[in-house]
């Protein structure tokens, strides 16, 4: 038993569980991100993480879904500006250096007694990656809408097409290569395509038999 002055701080066992609790969690999560030479370059750090966000510019298309077409709720999706191709680059590069920052301490990260410094740097590298990567998902909403509301019918509503739209858009934002020369809408929209024209084959298939 321990005396009234000689207890324990309980909370310095916690915050060792906490942080080795995020240690193994970082350790264990796949962190994808597409490699670039540059980001291995000494002026690195300070050109990409230097340059800060950049500001968004409207550039009307029209394929865009007209705010007055879609209930308030989605209408607020179609908000944030599209991007120029130079702020697309410079958002992709960015999100992806900062997964490759998180992903440089993993081989000195000891489970069992991780540094807290390293861990919160982990930390905060993948908070950036993930709101720079919202950024570009948010830019790219109209996009989405406009493709699924092509093959809304009885049998698939667009609450549907669009959920599913977004998680294509979700994954084509993880595997997209900033660096091959062309813009992200052309890669996003083949696949979105393709994912609603499969899901309405599929459909119709399974309601002819």
């Amino acid at each position: 038993m321990f005396a009234a002055d000689e207890c324990p701080d309980t909370s310095v066992f916690d915050g060792t569980w906490q942080i080795r609790k995020k240690a193994n969690g970082l350790l264990a999560a796949e962190i994808d991100f597409i490699d670039n030479p540059c980001f291995r370059e000494r002026s690195a750090e300070r050109e990409i993480l230097g340059g800060g966000l950049p500001h968004n510019a409207v550039r009307k298309t029209d394929s865009a879904p007209k705010r007055s077409e879609l209930p308030a709720h989605l209408a607020r999706l179609c908000d944030a500006e599209l991007l120029t191709a130079a702020d697309e680059r410079t958002l992709f590069r960015l999100m992806n250096y900062l997964k490759y920052r998180a992903c440089a301490p993993l081989r000195r990260l000891d489970p069992d007694d991780p540094e807290s410094q390293i861990v919160a740097q982990m930390e905060s590298f993948l908070e950036r990656a993930e709101e720079v990567r919202d950024r570009i998902i948010r830019a790219n909403m109209r996009l989405v809408i406009s493709i699924v509301k092509k093959f809304v019918s009885p049998t698939f509503s667009f609450d549907e097409l669009l959920s599913d739209g977004i998680v294509i858009l979700m994954n084509a934002v993880e595997k997209f290569d900033y660096d091959r020369g062309f813009r992200f809408s052309t890669y996003a929209y083949r696949s979105i395509l393709r994912n609603a024209y499969r899901q309405v084959m599929e459909r119709k298939k399974e309601m002819t038999r």
